[in-house]
C-alpha cells in the first residue's frame, strides 16, 4: 500500500515539474541524396502523392491520426502527402510543406523555402518493420529536387535514438540543434550556428511584452550556452550510417 502511495506521489511530482519546466533538444537533419535501397516500393505496393479524395477517406479512419480538420488545413496551405499503398489501402504516409509549420501549441519551425520540410508520418501497425517510413522519404526526395528544391529538412528529438538511427541509415545528416527550455509558459530557445545556413529556427508565438528580468535572463542563458553551440554541430555524419 505504502509503495503504491509513494509511486503515485512520485508520478504526480514528476508530472507537476514537467508542467512547470521542460527541456528539449531537436536535431536538425538534411537529406540531399537517399540510399538507393529505399527508392523502390516492395512488390505489390505502389507509392504516390495522395489526392484530396484519398486523404478525405483516410481521415475518417482513426488509425491514421488524420482528423478531417487537419487534412483541410494542410491542403489549404499547399502541403502535400505522399503515401505507400497496398492496393487502395494507404499503408504509410508522410506530409511535406514549404512554409513555416507549427510544431507544438505555441512553437513554430521556420526554414529556408529552398528546402522542403517533412513532418507527420505514420505507418499502420500491420506494415511496420518494412521501412516504409524511409521509402516514402527516399521516393519523394527525387520529386522535390526535380521541382528545383535543394533537399529535404526534418528534425528528430535528440533522445529518440531509434529514429536517429533510421534517418541516418537513409542518408540524412545533422546540421544543427535547437535547444528549447520552457519555464511555465515562457520559452528560452537557442538555435545552434549550424542552423543558419538552412534558415532553420524555432520561434515562440508572441505573447505579452516580457519583463526586463526575463529578457535579461534570456540573454544570460544564450551567453552561457554559447560554448555548447560551438561544439554541437561537429558530428554532421551522424551515427548508424
Amino acid at each position: 500500500m505504502a509503495f503504491g502511495l509513494r509511486s503515485t506521489v512520485r508520478e504526480f511530482a514528476f508530472r507537476t515539474i514537467h508542467h512547470v519546466v521542460s527541456f528539449r533538444v531537436l536535431r536538425g537533419i538534411y537529406l540531399a541524396a537517399a540510399d538507393a535501397r529505399f527508392t523502390e516500393c516492395p512488390s505489390g505496393f505502389t507509392g504516390d502523392f495522395l489526392d484530396s479524395e484519398t486523404l478525405e477517406r483516410v481521415s475518417l479512419d482513426r488509425r491514421y491520426d488524420l482528423p478531417p480538420e487537419f487534412v483541410t488545413e494542410a491542403l489549404g496551405r499547399g502541403d502535400a502527402c505522399y503515401g505507400v499503398l497496398d492496393g487502395d489501402r494507404v499503408a504509410s504516409y508522410g506530409w511535406y510543406t514549404h512554409a513555416p509549420t507549427k510544431i507544438s501549441d505555441d512553437l513554430w519551425l521556420h526554414f529556408d523555402p529552398a528546402y522542403v520540410y517533412r513532418y507527420k508520418g505514420l505507418t499502420l501497425e500491420p506494415y511496420r518493420g518494412r521501412r516504409f517510413h524511409a521509402i516514402t522519404m527516399a521516393r519523394t526526395l527525387g520529386a522535390w529536387r526535380a521541382r528545383g528544391y535543394r533537399g529535404m529538412l526534418a528534425y528528430v528529438e535528440a533522445n529518440n535514438l531509434s529514429s536517429l538511427k533510421s534517418v541516418y541509415r537513409l542518408g540524412y545528416v545533422t546540421f544543427g540543434r535547437v535547444f528549447i527550455l520552457r519555464i511555465l509558459r515562457r520559452h528560452l530557445i537557442f538555435n545552434s550556428p549550424g542552423c543558419k545556413a538552412f534558415g532553420f529556427r524555432v520561434v515562440a508565438e508572441r505573447r505579452r511584452a516580457r519583463s526586463r528580468a526575463w529578457t535579461w535572463g534570456a540573454a544570460v542563458g544564450r551567453w552561457m550556452l554559447a560554448p555548447l553551440f560551438a561544439s554541437s554541430d561537429g558530428d554532421s555524419r551522424g551515427v548508424g550510417r
